[in-house]
């Protein structure tokens, strides 16, 4: 096999994995959030040639700075953000799904590079979304290729708060980081000819990547010692993402998954409520966006919309059926002020258990603890 031919058969060979591990480690965690609250700017600081994104609650910042080029070509801070509005939340299970193809989590061998083909089509299947023509899932890929370009310009920049020490070595691990999530190493372009300099920007996009995970990434996330997630991440991209209770359903998911892993005692045996306000902004949802719905006239959407997204995560077992999925919508409306019920409603503490699948990944971690 020529060299021409050895490259043309790996390209064919891409990488995918079913499961899906969603990473919550403090890290990781930061840069799902700032994804998923780019299309807002929520929680972001813009300077002349960079935009950082940062809040109280997390202890690594996100930063992304203009090139040389985009500089000497007069561009400015808008156009990283204009980039940061291109993010949601999808991009955050776009993330979660390479890293778990190119970088799997413990108990998977380590390797000695992690580095692979990434196929935008394994992409659109395994968060969701559903193309009904060639143009939409080309502008679907025009997507996943502006996701994966954040992926490779964000910069995750911290340390964790949690000292951890190899217990065979009695060294500390080093857990600073100032690196992106990868790093885009070639594309393979559409079968269709030589575009002209009016194709669009979706005829342009590739089909195809090869992505090279950050070696100080890869290690925090396949590390035994550092490595911190929870598995089913695929199930939250099972569930579509195009209405208000699916879209609110999925970041509900992954903020709980954060939670659970966390605090899997306390989670098991009900005392650990976390609050609607959290789980609805930790990772805001891509569609009916929190503080849009309640602004809105018909404001008690937002209940609608909640429970709808629960019974959601009933159906496909992340939830169990108890607890605050008991409830429903028209009586806790009915039991809130006419007037000013959103802080309390927002503030209230919820009780929300996995469910029978998800239980015995949340009990693994509690023994491990």
């Amino acid at each position: 096999m020529d060299a021409n031919e050895k490259s043309a058969t790996e390209q064919q060979q891409t990488t995918k994995c079913a499961d899906i591990a969603v990473h919550t480690s403090q890290e990781i965690d930061a840069i799902g959030r700032a994804t998923a609250s780019g299309k807002t700017l929520a929680g972001y600081w813009v300077d002349y040639d960079v935009i950082r994104f940062s809040t109280p609650a997390i202890q690594h910042t996100v930063e992304i700075r203009l090139t040389e080029d985009e500089r000497r070509g007069g561009m400015d801070s808008s156009h990283l953000e204009a980039f940061a509005r291109e993010q949601d939340s999808d991009a955050v299970l776009a993330q979660l799904y390479i890293l778990s193809a190119l970088a799997p989590p413990p108990p998977a061998p380590k390797q000695a590079i992690y580095t692979g083909w990434i196929q935008f089509d394994d992409v659109i299947d395994k968060i969701g979304w559903s193309p009904r023509s060639t143009a939409e899932r080309r502008e679907m890929h025009a997507r996943i290729a502006s996701f994966l370009r954040f992926g490779e310009r964000a910069m995750i920049v911290g340390e964790r708060t949690t000292p951890y020490v190899n217990r065979k070595t009695k060294t500390k691990f080093d857990t600073q980081v100032s690196h992106p999530l990868w790093r885009v190493t070639e594309q393979r372009e559409p079968a269709q000819g030589t575009l002209d300099e009016t194709a669009s920007e979706a005829d342009r996009a590739p089909v195809a990547v090869k992505v090279a995970i950050t070696e100080k990434i890869a290690e925090l996330i396949t590390s035994p010692i550092t490595a911190q997630f929870l598995p089913m991440g695929e199930v939250l991209g099972a569930i579509p993402p195009g209405r208000a209770s699916g879209a609110w359903a999925r970041v509900i998911g992954l903020a709980l998954m954060s939670f659970w892993r966390r605090n899997p005692e306390k989670s098991l045996n009900g005392y650990y409520q976390p609050t609607r306000r959290e789980l609805l902004t930790h990772f805001p949802p891509k569609v009916a966006p929190l503080n849009e719905v309640l602004a809105s006239q018909n404001n008690a959407r937002a209940i609608e919309y909640w429970h709808d997204a629960l019974r959601a995560l009933v159906e496909c077992s992340i939830l169990a059926d108890e607890g605050e999925t008991l409830l429903k919508a028209k009586e806790v409306r009915a039991a809130l002020p006419l007037r000013d019920w959103q802080r309390d409603w927002l503030d209230g503490r919820v009780v929300l258990m996995p469910g029978e699948e998800m239980k015995t990944h949340v009990v693994a971690r509690a023994l491990m603890r």
